[in-house]
């Protein structure tokens, strides 16, 4: 048996290879998403974190 019958029946069809490329590509901009989305909530989170310290600042100074 020569490699290149081998490597040959170990391609599959254009098709299949076209729609896993989509499909990975996909997958990326969905894993991008989410790590956007994830870096987000942790800014907000601390940003709300920081609003309600100076929120809670600003009433003890001005009581």
């Amino acid at each position: 048996m020569s490699p290149f019958g081998q490597i040959s029946s170990f391609v599959p069809r254009t098709r299949e290879v076209t729609a896993a490329l989509q499909l990975m590509q996909s997958m990326k901009w969905l894993s991008i998403g989410y790590l956007i989305v994830v870096v987000l909530v942790m800014c907000s989170g601390q940003a709300l974190e920081m609003f309600q310290h100076l929120n809670s600042n600003s009433q003890i100074t001005s009581v």
